[in-house]
Parts: structure tokens; sequence; C-alpha cells
């Protein structure tokens, strides 16, 4: 009697804990940074650093309010993905991850590649210091 006691409460137990697992929701994927490599090769990549992206994350890449084309994944990591990228041409895109259909699994940033914006001109030169003191003699 007491070993089916032991064994309901145990059981009981793994269910409960079980329920408690499946009804939290999965850790927010998220994108700290993407960084495209190679751009003057043939196998052109974008290194993407994040977290929670799991084993078997797929990644996106477009234009913003166009069609998002899959990229081939190279290697993955729970907080990196390397992918070829489609395209090398100077722009913004639109770089998404997904591990799956609820909202904390995916995740998009926008992608730069190439130069961003023009330079600028150059400053005026700003005032002359203080004059420091006098060191010791040596």
């Amino acid at each position: 009697m007491r070993i089916v006691n032991l064994l309901c409460i145990l059981l009981c137990g793994c269910l409960v804990t079980q329920a408690a697992a499946q009804s939290s929701p999965p850790s927010q994927l998220t994108i700290s940074q993407a960084v495209a490599a190679g751009l003057d090769t043939p196998t052109p990549t974008v290194t993407i650093d994040g977290a929670n992206f799991g084993v078997a994350p797929r990644v996106y890449l477009g234009t913003l309010g166009g069609a998002l084309e899959e990229l081939p994944v190279l290697s993955v990591s729970g907080s990196q993905i390397v992918a070829v990228l489609n395209t090398t041409a100077p722009g913004s895109y639109v770089l998404a991850v997904s591990r799956g259909h609820a909202a904390t699994q995916n995740f998009s940033i926008t992608l730069t590649i190439g130069l961003v914006g023009r330079t600028g001109p150059e400053g005026a030169i700003g005032p002359e210091g203080r004059q420091g003191e006098v060191g010791p003699q040596g």
C-alpha cells in the first residue's frame, strides 16, 4: 500500500510539474546584432548574435514592406546563427529569425549592407585647452 501511495504522489507531482511547464510561454528570442561579412566572396554571410534561438531557427531577409526570403543556415547555437546572404546590394533590409509561431519565438531587426549615409562636413576646430601643470624635474 505504501508503494502505491508513493507512486501516486510521484506521478501526480510529475503531472503538475509538466502542466506548469506547458503553460509558461517560451523564452523571448532576441537579436542583439547582425553583421554582414564576405560581401566580396562567392558566399557572403550574416552572423546574428542574440539569445534563445533554439536548435533549428529559420532566418529570413527582405525589404521593408516586401517579401521575405528564407536564407540557408550554416551554423546555429543558442546565441549565434551564421546564414548565407542572398544579396550583397547596398541598402537596408529586414532580417527576421523565427523558431515557431508564438510572438516570443520571432524577432526582426534592420540589417544595413554597405555604407551608412554620407560623411558629413568637417567640424570647426575647438578652443585650445588650458596649460597643464609642470611635471617633476628629470
